[in-house]
């Protein structure tokens, strides 16, 4: 191979080979940098399934933006042989600087008697300093949702100047290192393997934590913890033997390590630590704890002048600091006066889903439960707090956030509060820490230990913590504000915790069920619990949602009145309730809700977001701008209230506006589908659909969704792409079975293709179906109207078509979406002049010509002289108003 050129490489050196393929040192003519690469063995990728596999995988490493993980440029493919052209680092793997030493230290055995291992091989501070390094490159790699699977020295690289370099992500999953293979074994990496790699069990983050307390005691003892003769016997020894005792030596950092390292090897995943993040921050404190065991020269008892004074000045600054630890805020002040700063003035928090410790089912219940009631209980905060917002549970749901790093990039988060749960059979034990999501590092913790059964207090201890985390000083309003709608009862607490915890996961009716049953059980306990009874109605309203059944929707209202009844000061309640009403088509009722709330908690977003959504779908467009606009005033830097004054725009025409606002969204929150599902929507009106395309591609990037499948459909679809827009809406169909619009999208698809025109209908019908179905929950929905009088005209049912459209454009008459698609069913109908006269309407307010040119049932009006006509007095209206 050296000589040859490869893509745009020239291949000049061979620097290494192994069970993962062969790599080789090149230079990249394009840039002219040196890379290497690596060629994968031809048995790893050698059906297309596995390659494709691979690519994916690479990919996902690719994304990965860390200075201690190897940048991966490119993967290719040469000669059929898969290749990834990565980042070249100039250094020694760990395993070549573990055994240089072992040689140079390694003396004879003093005996037969079985002794601790003495540490050999690497001092303390560079053990620390590198495993502090591979620690914050796993924990970047988690956050992405990567698991290495193959930790070992011979995948970690340090250069010249100590960087360390993670390598081979992506590819361990590729040859099953969650399983035992032969090629697994020939590797050597079976030493390195966790107890449920052992056992072919699934893996997650805590397996690489395993196999870095593996490398961790190497480095320590250049010895492997665990031993055999065979590989089978090194998977009895992972499985059943615990770890030889290390002697890492006498002072406190040292001894530490030893603690840090048995905590990494504890045979039980939950016993581990819960995540890299967690390991590093273990890693830091060690390494700022760590003493000095070799004495500078000539240092002795001695105190010169200046010891003397900073020993003074320190003394004297530690008066100080616990002068000022009295007050939060004034904690705060002298860490700014020190430039030890670290929490932010302006927080945007988000809390995410806790580690849940041993338990079951029920305690993950509880967990997700306590989850979404803290969320709910720091939102109220915000009321005094103003430079404060917090993410509400749902956008987390939602968005499949997990992780600090992912919630700073798709919801514009600064802080993050993670943690863990244990519930035992008598006693529960909470961990929170809080992170900075910028730095990506732990800045406090609390923990908070409950015996029996969680008491109503447990939520608000937690909610006190947190605000002590933030500095926050909690007034007497605000503490009974948390505790406002509670229970006395600790039974009935944990009940309706563990039916909080079930209602999140609402798409499923057995979860509904059982979020119903709890909340009914936590009501038995106490009969005043009024946020059980808030819980019980919003539950019965998302079971209606799913099974369009009449009767739940008087259950769910009739127990968000009792919730109110024995507490009128419950902003939920009144949110859930206008939520309701509005659902029911009823907006004037909801209006009143939402003032009800915003009344109570004039800066509640949920509220003000909701009200303006109803004042939209009631006709009144000024008091919906100004309702988003207020929004926005308040925060900011909202991604979601910066969205929906974006929408709003989208669908009165005013694209410009709507481009300005979802752009923001994407500044504001650079992983969010949403922001680019949006903006690229505005693009492809605007004409711009190479920028379209991007932006649907982008948000794919980040998190396959239907709403991205769908756009580029459609953006295929006017290309006269029409089976690329199939396979695009079949594979949105996939993610969203209940979205009538992509299948409408399908049947408009199919219809074009002549060898699937037979299934055109059948999408048709099932859209028809889907439609009918919402409008049994609300008969106001213009929208849904509108788009089943377009699946009407498409299956030749025009006196149904034309009802549905007239019901659409007397309920939003300046709507643009409704006018364009009741223009569509006019021509369809053969009623050309009908059609006209709407899109004349519609280029009255602002509509977009780009939708009218691009759709193919128009082409035969946009040849009739009467169009013609009708754009240039659109023209000239136009120049008129300027």
């Amino acid at each position: 191979m050296i000589g040859k050129q490869v893509s745009h490489y020239m291949i000049t050196d061979k620097i290494g080979h192994g069970g993962m393929g062969e790599i080789y040192l090149a230079e990249d003519t394009k840039l002219e940098r040196n890379v290497a690469l690596k060629f994968l063995p031809l048995h790893l990728t050698a059906d297309a399934e596995a390659r494709e596999r691979f690519k994916r995988e690479a990919q996902s490493a690719a994304a990965l933006n860390h200075p201690n993980i190897v940048t991966i440029y490119e993967i290719g493919e040469h000669k059929g042989q898969v290749f990834i052209a990565m980042e070249y680092v100039e250094g020694r793997t760990l395993k070549e600087m573990i055994s240089d030493v072992v040689t140079r230290c390694d003396a004879p055995s003093s005996g037969t008697v079985s002794l601790p291992i003495i540490p050999c091989p690497l001092p303390l501070a560079q053990v620390l300093d590198i495993a502090t390094q591979i620690a914050s490159g796993l924990a970047a790699a988690h956050a992405k949702g990567i698991i290495h699977r193959d930790i070992k020295p011979q995948n970690i690289l340090v250069d010249k100047d100590g960087k360390v370099k993670i390598l081979d992500f992506g590819l361990a999953k590729l040859q099953g290192a969650s399983r035992l293979t032969k090629e697994a074994f020939a590797m050597g990496t079976v030493n390195y393997m966790s107890p449920e790699q052992g056992q072919g069990k699934d893996v997650d983050q805590r397996t690489d934590i395993w196999s870095f307390g593996v490398v961790l005691y190497e480095m320590i003892s250049g010895e492997l913890p665990f031993r055999g003769e065979y590989d089978q016997a090194v998977i009895y020894s992972i499985l059943n033997e615990e770890m030889p005792p290390l002697a890492v030596g006498k002072t406190p950092a040292s001894a530490a390590m030893g603690s840090v390292i048995r905590r990494c090897l504890a045979k039980k995943r939950q016993e581990r630590y819960p995540s890299a993040e967690a390991l590093a921050t273990a890693l830091r404190d060690l390494d700022g704890a760590k003493e000095d065991t070799h004495p500078k020269k000539g240092r002795g008892r001695r105190f010169s002048r200046r010891s003397f004074v900073t020993g003074f000045a320190l003394l004297l600054l530690s008066g100080i600091l616990g002068f000022f630890a009295l007050s939060p805020r004034a904690n705060t002040r002298l860490r700014q006066v020190l430039g030890l700063a670290i929490i932010p003035h302006v927080k945007h928090l988000a809390v995410l889903p806790l580690l849940v410790i041993g338990g079951d089912s029920s305690s993950r219940a509880l967990s997700d439960g306590f989850v979404e009631t803290l969320t709910s209980k720091l939102t109220q905060i915000e009321q005094t707090e103003r430079s404060m917002w917090i993410v509400p549970a749902s956008e987390l749901r939602s968005s499949g956030i997990d992780s600090p790093s992912r919630a700073r990039k798709a919801l514009g988060v600064n802080l993050v509060i993670t943690g863990s749960l244990q519930q035992s059979r008598n006693a529960v034990r909470l961990i929170l820490n809080l992170i900075d999501a910028n730095a990506m590092r732990q800045l406090r913790s609390a923990v908070i230990t409950e015996t029996n059964y969680v008491s109503a207090d447990f939520q608000d201890r937690a909610a006190e913590e947190v605000a002590r985390m933030l500095d926050l000083e909690l007034k007497p309003a605000t503490l009974s504000r948390l505790a406002a709608g509670g229970t006395s009862r600790p039974e009935a607490n944990e009940f309706y915790l563990q039916g909080r915890g079930y209602l999140q996961r609402y798409e499923q009716q057995d979860n509904l069920d059982t979020a119903i049953g709890f909340f009914k059980k936590a009501i038995q306990e106490d009969a005043d619990f009024a946020m059980a009874y808030a819980g019980l109605g919003e539950a019965y309203w998302r079971k209606f949602e799913l099974t369009k059944s009449p009767d739940l929707v008087e259950e769910a209202q009739a127990n968000c009145q009792q919730a109110l009844k024995l507490n009128g000061d419950l902003v939920p309640v009144q949110i859930t309730l206008g939520i309701i009403e509005r659902g029911k088509g009823n907006y004037a009722e909801a209006i009143g809700s939402f003032q009800k709330a915003l009344a109570l908690d004039p800066v509640n977003s949920a509220a003000l977001l909701e009200l303006a959504i109803a004042y939209e779908k009631s006709g009144q467009t000024a008091e919906a701008e100004a309702t988003y606009r207020h929004a926005i005033e308040l925060k900011p830097n909202y991604w979601a209230a910066v969205n929906s004054l974006g929408s709003f725009y989208y669908f009165n025409g005013r694209l410009p506006e709507a481009e300005a606002m979802f752009r923001k969204v994407t500044e504001l929150t650079p992983d969010n589908i949403r922001g680019y599902n949006n903006l690229g929507s505005v693009y492809f009106f605007q004409g711009k659909n190479a920028l379209a395309q991007q932006a649907f591609e982008k948000s794919l990037a980040i998190k396959a969704n239907a709403d991205a499948y769908s756009n580029l459909g459609t953006l295929f679809f006017f290309a006269g792409r029409y089976r690329q827009a199939a396979s695009m809406y079949e594979k949105g169909i996939r993610l969203g079975l209940h979205d009538h619009v992509i299948w409408g999208n399908l049947g408009d698809a199919y219809s074009c293709l002549p060898d699937q025109k037979a299934k055109a209908h059948e999408a048709y019908q099932t859209a028809i179906k889907l439609a009918n179905e919402q409008l049994r929950i609300n008969p106001r929905n213009a929208g849904m109207h509108s788009s089943l009088s377009l699946f009407y005209a498409k299956t030749d049912q025009m006196i149904l078509a034309r009802d549905e459209a007239a019901q659409a454009v007397k309920i939003a008459e300046n709507n643009i979406s409704v006018l364009f698609n009741t223009a569509l069913v006019y021509e369809l109908a053969k009623m050309r002049q009908q059609a006209l006269a709407t899109l004349k309407k519609y280029f009255a307010l602002s509509g977009p010509k780009q939708a009218v040119d691009q759709e193919p049932l128009l082409s035969s009006l946009r040849r009739d002289p009467r169009y013609t006509l009708l754009l240039n007095d659109v023209k000239n209206s136009q120049k008129r108003r300027k």
